[in-house]
């Protein structure tokens, strides 16, 4: 029986805090007044969404095993051992990391194009500004794929063929600039194998399966065609020590404010380390965050602009920017600078 609820002793304040002690000198813990209290501020100013200085003090007194109970880990014995074989085709090597070779020393990231509502003078712009550069990684929603969304559909939205037919207009264009082009899909781009799996399901096994694997967006568009290297939906992408994802991996996404620096703290959580740096797109507008951490280490985080329509219908009044990353490699040390276009 688990002593005390698992959820509550992994919330990213705990493993934080962890992370902060482990750094603090034992003489000092067992020497100093008021070391505590110092940290709980510290720790509040650095990350303001996770509580204010009370919630950090209530924290680091349960980690430090000052609260009068026991704050260990629990682990659940089991009397029976259950000899079951578990048979499943379903593919966990998104679970690994793409890694982008060593070799490539510099590449634009960009994404948010949504289709036909994307900004052709932003592209355009983007295209002049990195001749040179010989690698390119679309990082998610080259769709928009409004006819396959749950939400309330526009009636004036362009028809999937029309935006199937722009884009890979689009992406000839890409690959006649770029010698190496990535693509990872976003949240819009998977409601296309979302739908095909809904449907598919009315065919017997042997004919759905058929359709999953052969009714693609990578075969919609022509990838292999165009030489088109692809990155799967789920999967982080590594650029030397800069992870980058598309930002919808991130349950409960966020809003604008304090974006990145909820990005950072969040991939600081999951890493269980903090000297990351994180690259997203996803949220259509331009954020950056360096925070030094209590060991002297830094964490970096950056959000893309978009290359669509920054007044859709859904958010007119939002505060949405187009641009571009152009992120670099030394050595397997990683750079970004973003770009408005």
């Amino acid at each position: 029986m688990l002593e005390r609820s698992e959820s509550k002793l992994a919330s990213p304040r705990t493993k934080i805090a962890e992370q902060y002690i482990k750094q603090i000198d034992p003489n000092k813990i067992n020497s100093a007044q008021g070391w505590k209290r110092t940290l709980a501020r510290e720790l509040s100013n650095r990350y303001p969404d996770l509580g204010n200085i009370d919630n950090w003090r209530g924290t680091i007194r349960t980690v430090t095993r000052s609260n009068g109970w026991n704050s260990r880990r629990a682990k659940t014995i089991f009397a029976v051992d259950l000899e079951i074989e578990i048979q499943s085709k379903e593919d966990l090597s998104w679970q690994t990391p793409f890694v982008i070779p060593s070799g490539i020393t510099e590449m634009v990231v960009f994404g948010d194009i949504h289709g036909c509502y994307m900004d052709k003078l932003a592209i355009e712009t983007m295209l002049e500004e990195t001749k040179g550069i010989k690698t390119a990684y679309i990082n998610g929603d080259l769709l928009d794929n409004t006819w396959l969304s749950r939400w309330a559909k526009d009636k004036d939205a362009p028809m999937l063929k029309e935006e199937f037919r722009v884009i890979r207009q689009l992406l000839e264009a890409f690959r006649k600039q770029y010698d190496t082009v990535y693509f990872k899909s976003g949240n819009h781009d998977n409601w296309l194998s979302r739908k095909l799996a809904e449907e598919s399901s009315r065919y017997p096994k042997e004919v759905s399966d058929k359709i999953e694997e052969q009714v693609t967006l990578e075969a919609f568009l022509g990838f292999s065609e165009l030489g088109i290297k692809t990155v799967h939906g789920l999967q982080e992408c590594r650029f030397g020590d800069l992870s980058i994802l598309h930002g919808h991996e991130k349950a409960g996404a966020g809003s604008a404010k304090n974006l990145a620096q909820n990005i950072l703290t969040w991939w600081q959580t999951y890493s269980k380390k903090m000297d990351v740096k994180i690259l997203v797109n996803h949220f259509h507008y331009k954020d950056q965050v360096v925070r030094t951490n209590i060991d002297d280490t830094v964490g970096k985080a950056w959000t893309n602009p978009c290359l669509c329509n920054t007044r859709p219908k859904y958010s007119p009044y939002g505060r949405h920017n187009t641009g571009y990353a152009i992120t670099t490699q030394k050595n397997g040390v990683a750079d970004v600078t973003l770009f408005e276009a």
